[in-house]
């Protein structure tokens, strides 16, 4: 009984340590609502880039100062293909 019952204590302590986590991460929404001068067609081409993870894990990487020139570049780049 008490091993069944540290086993549920330490499964909610990992449960509660992901989501802590996950509060931490930045959020890639309002990241993008963060840049100004951010056109409309581009905040949604940006949106339909960052669904691959890497490209997202990239973009929150980069500092703020950095983000808008890199979807800029990365939305044109992609015209080009």
């Amino acid at each position: 009984m008490i091993d069944a019952l540290k086993s549920i204590v330490s499964a909610v302590d990992g449960m509660k340590n992901r989501r802590s986590e996950s509060e931490k991460k930045p959020n890639v929404i309002e990241a993008l609502g963060a840049i100004s001068g951010l056109l409309e067609g581009d905040y949604l081409k940006a949106c339909d880039l960052l669904e691959d993870e890497g490209k997202t894990r990239m973009f929150l990487n980069l500092a703020e100062n950095k983000r808008k020139t890199w979807l800029i570049w990365k939305i044109n780049s992609k015209k080009d293909n």
